[in-house]
């Protein structure tokens, strides 16, 4: 009798700390959905930063298609819009505190679904891959346009973090810069950006496809 009581006090004490473990997952997977709902939406406004944006594909190819032109072809502000464009850089912030406090304290073992750890697992190197790249087309402007821009035509006050062309409006030459279209080396930067740009918008996108999937997966295990 006294050994049929131990074992029935072990059983109640194994289903109780069962009990707590799936309780725990099922929070931890609802903030992580949280977590990459928000993610989700970072970098579709990303990949329209990428896409539609005055520094995005679109506007590139309108001003790398106007190589060539000379002045009175098209207003004097389309073409300082068109500049200003190329020098701006998208921003995105993706959270990581759910991950990242999971993958700290261990409870991602919690986790019974071994697709979705899986995707959790595999989500790093794609935040990474999407954060390199932001800081690689920051480092191009930085690097090869601002000081092509400052020599040719004196682009003067800009601060290429915040903004400048909304904050200062269009037209911040002291030269004349219908000059660049003319350019050789100013077409072959901007043909560089926009090689640049349309990569990390690639790989943006298989980053969100990544997230999507991860959410479809935490969203499945919620469901059972």
């Amino acid at each position: 009798m006294v050994v049929f009581s131990i074992l029935i006090a072990f059983g109640v004490d194994a289903w109780w700390e069962y009990r707590g473990e799936r309780v725990r997952e099922r929070e931890s997977i609802e903030q992580l959905v949280d977590e990459f709902v928000a993610i989700d939406a970072e970098l579709a406004q990303l990949d329209s930063l990428y896409t539609l944006a005055n520094s995005g594909e679109q506007r590139l190819k309108v001003l790398m298609a106007a190589m060539g032109s000379r002045q009175g072809d098209f207003p004097d502000l389309t073409l300082d819009s068109l500049i200003a464009g190329a020098i701006g850089n998208p921003r995105a912030s993706l959270p990581e505190g759910v991950l990242a406090s999971l993958l700290a304290s261990g409870d991602l073992s919690l986790i019974r679904s071994d697709r979705l750890r899986a995707a959790l697992a595999g989500w790093a190197p794609e935040r990474s891959k999407v954060e390199d790249d932001l800081i690689g087309a920051s480092e191009f402007t930085s690097d090869f346009l601002m000081p092509y821009l400052w020599g040719e035509v004196s682009v003067r006050a800009i601060d290429v973090k915040t903004g400048y062309h909304e904050e200062l409006g269009p037209g911040p030459f002291d030269h004349d810069p219908w000059q660049l279209l003319v350019d050789r080396r100013f077409e072959n930067l901007i043909n560089e950006r926009l090689i640049l740009v349309e990569t990390n918008a690639e790989r943006a996108r298989e980053a969100r496809a990544h997230a999507q999937t991860v959410l479809r997966l935490a969203r499945a295990e919620l469901s059972r």
